[in-house]
């Protein structure tokens, strides 16, 4: 969907020479074919500047609709198609493409504390660099009241260290400087861009992304390009969540069409009413987008058919309060909003307005539009991407939600935000090194599971040192998408994502998964560890009790627990006599 792109033209300003002379608006040569010896960059007749055709600069880009590429490989991470979200704009109009590759990621390794991390995102303002990221995770997961995840930041483009995290199967969130297939200019070159994406597969030769901005595609292009655009955004910047990745398929998976297909963004929910939306914009912070019409309007009726049925559009307008005001019915309100003709749009945040925009908006434009920051908060600056020395005067990249001036430039590695060496990052990635163990998944009710988990626990070092393990209810999508049953199932270290079944039982008692183990692993029996004996109490003699006088008892005998609700609820100076009347407590 090239319209996502397309709304680079409000804002970005290309050198390298005018557009074609025949000074037509769809930038060909004016020839039906290319005769030229040597291409013309403005010319997009010719075969090396057309999307999709071979040529010097987009040769290596080969886009396919599933997570196999043209010649047959698959991708390391297929997250299925249908779980691909698309970037949009947070609350002051700034894209989250890092919070939105971050949810990829979550989805993938199935790390639930980041459940809805991105549409928390959409409350609160976009662009992001390393420090955000640890800033916006600690706030979310605060807010949550669950365990920050353990993660590893990189910036600096150590491919060794990608190479390790891919290794593992984690779908690793990288920066992306664009200039493929898809982003282009309006002269068909290839344009720079300030993004994130999430790298789906790496090896000696080749890579694929899975672009936020074009969801249900994976990217195919030669290693060497792939880590040039990762490079060129300020020498690269790179975080991976190290929980463990679902379980490998059992055979070469076969893709449904419901794993693939891409879900049709929901219609836009308009308000009943203007107030409506500002009440609840009030309530939540999210933005307001206004569409002023009349029930006669030509291109108010076109706008309804086309730009409100984009599936870019539509992402877009669900983090809005969206309403439609009728400008003969509501002439004042009309007015106010200075609408002159229709349609005229209003994009409102922080209850000001931020953008106005008169007439018919096509879809391609309506997305940048959507994103307008209010006035006297400009979007973060972006620092140039150096020059490509194969393409006329360089660019000035198109932003989706990065801060590269944030992003250090130097190698530096990072451990849920305290630096650590390389070494150090080294050593954790491959102490959670795990595609040499067994894949062993639990599939089963939330009850089943957490005895599950405390059977896991239980287990020797050597034994769990074995196995990768992953609990899942039933309704997940993995379930369907490994082919995984109700019960445990042990699969066998992976070999590009495929293990063979090394063991299975429906049954999740321990005496039946222990079972199963030692048939799939072999050896010694695999039996939980003796619960450790309670610690010895210190033996304290009784104090010797006179009956005639009693024993005295002050709030100082209580323990601390004991203490603290006493004081909590204001009462001092407590004294009980084992053999007479207990007097009063003594309030403050």
């Amino acid at each position: 969907m090239r319209h996502l792109l397309g709304t680079a033209l409000l804002a970005l300003t290309l050198a390298g020479g005018p557009p074609p002379a025949d000074g037509g608006d769809n930038g060909r040569c004016g020839q039906d074919s290319c005769s030229c010896k040597e291409c013309d960059p403005r010319c997009r007749c010719c075969p090396a500047q057309v999307v999709g055709q071979p040529g010097p600069v987009v040769a290596a880009f080969n886009p396919t609709r599933g997570p196999v590429s043209a010649d047959g490989v698959r991708a390391t991470c297929d997250l299925p198609a249908s779980l691909h979200i698309r970037n949009v704009g947070g609350s002051d109009g700034a894209g989250l493409c890092v919070f939105t590759s971050a949810q990829h990621a979550a989805t993938w390794q199935h790390v639930r504390s980041l459940d809805g991390f991105r549409e928390w995102m959409r409350r609160r303002p976009g662009g992001g660099w390393p420090e955000k990221f640890d800033q916006m995770v600690a706030a979310f997961c605060r807010e949550k009241k669950v365990a920050i995840p353990q993660y590893q930041q990189h910036t600096g483009g150590d491919d060794e260290w990608l190479d390790l995290a891919m290794k593992t199967g984690r779908l690793v969130s990288v920066t992306y400087a664009g200039m493929d297939d898809f982003y282009r200019d309006r002269w068909g070159r290839p344009a720079a861009v300030a993004h994130m994406v999430n790298l789906a597969h790496l090896d000696a030769t080749r890579a694929a992304i899975i672009d936020n901005n074009r969801p249900g595609v994976w990217v195919w292009m030669t290693r060497a390009e792939f880590l040039k655009r990762w490079r060129d955004m300020n020498g690269g910047w790179a975080f991976v969540l190290l929980d463990a990745p679902p379980p490998p398929h059992p055979a070469q998976p076969v893709d449904a069409v419901k794993f693939e297909a891409v879900p049709p963004a929901p219609p836009v929910a308009w308000a009943e009413s203007y107030a409506a939306a500002m009440k609840r914009h009030k309530q939540d912070g999210a933005p307001v987008f206004v569409s002023i019409g009349a029930p006669g309007c030509t291109y108010c009726k076109k706008e309804d058919a086309t730009t409100y049925n984009d599936e870019a559009v539509r992402d877009e307008l669900a983090g809005f309060h969206a309403v439609k005001v009728d400008a003969d019915a509501e002439p004042k309100l009309a007015a106010a909003f200075g609408a002159k003709s229709y349609p005229t749009s209003v994009v409102i945040r922080d209850g000001k307005v931020a953008a106005t925009r008169a007439g018919y908006t096509p879809a391609e434009e309506m997305v940048a539009f959507l994103r307008s920051p209010l006035p006297e908060q400009p979007p973060a600056k972006v620092a140039p991407v150096q020059a490509r020395a194969d393409l006329p005067g360089g660019t000035e990249p198109t932003n989706y939600g990065l801060v590269p001036e944030k992003i250090h430039a130097g190698k530096r590695f990072y451990q849920n935000g305290a630096e650590v060496n390389r070494a150090e990052a080294f050593a954790a990635l491959r102490l959670v090194d795990d595609s040499d163990r067994f894949a062993l998944t639990f599939v089963g009710t939330d009850a089943e599971l957490t005895k599950a988990a405390e059977f896991i626990a239980g287990l020797p070092d050597g034994a769990r040192g074995q196995l990768k393990v992953k609990f899942y209810r039933a309704d997940r999508w993995e379930v369907e998408r490994f082919q995984l049953r109700p019960g445990a199932t042990l699969r066998k270290p992976t070999v590009n994502r495929i293990g063979a079944d090394a063991g299975y039982t429906p049954l999740l008692d321990p005496k039946s998964v222990s079972e199963m183990l030692v048939a799939g692993l072999g050896g010694k029996p695999v039996e939980p560890l003796p619960p450790s004996p309670p610690a010895p109490q210190p033996v304290v003699p009784p104090v010797p009790v006179d009956p005639r006088k009693g024993v005295t008892i002050t709030d100082k005998d209580l323990t601390p627990e004991a203490r603290a609700r006493l004081k909590a609820a204001g009462l001092t100076e407590l004294e009980l006599k084992l053999n007479g009347t207990a007097p009063k407590p003594q309030k403050k």
